[in-house]
């Protein structure tokens, strides 16, 4: 993965170089492992999107640089098994501030974990024409979730193509 993106711990601590690097990067696999067009402004885009870029940005910050892209591959996807590990993953590395990471891109990471971790779905029925409402219930965290998910089918995709 490094060497698609270089993602240095020797960046300038008043520019967001890691972060972008790490959305950008995102952005591509998704493409990579899509069949079809990807919507930027569908829930599932940003959540998948958001949940790939933290996992590049911390599991770059948080390994040698000497990593090959199949060892970075099969670091994330085991990250990305299970969204409950994920997220105690992820959460811890944010709150430990790896010291590589400028201020302001920890500030957009973190910014991106209260997305998905506050980000919430409707289930049941919205008929206000029948005033029906009753159904309705919100799950929270729902990006978190559904990220994690297609994540790991993203990575999973791209490392059948190899």
């Amino acid at each position: 993965m490094r060497r698609l993106v270089p993602l240095a711990c020797e960046n300038d601590q008043h520019v967001p170089i890691t972060w972008p690097c790490a959305q950008h990067t995102a952005a591509g696999l998704i493409v990579q492992a899509s069949t079809s067009p990807q919507t930027p402004s569908r829930f599932e885009y940003r959540a998948t999107h958001d949940v790939l870029a933290l996992t590049i940005l911390l599991t770059s910050a948080d390994a040698p640089a000497k990593k090959s892209w199949d060892d970075q591959l099969r670091v994330m996807m085991a990250l990305l098994e299970y969204d409950v590990e994920w997220a105690l993953w992820c959460s811890g590395l944010l709150l430990r501030a790896p010291a590589c990471l400028s201020a302001s891109d920890l500030g957009a990471a973190s910014s991106a974990w209260t997305w998905l971790t506050r980000s919430r779905l409707l289930s049941g029925s919205l008929s206000h024409r029948l005033g029906a409402s009753t159904g309705t219930e919100t799950h929270p965290g729902s990006g978190l979730t559904i990220g994690v998910a297609l994540a790991h089918r993203s990575l999973s995709a791209i490392s059948t193509d190899q």
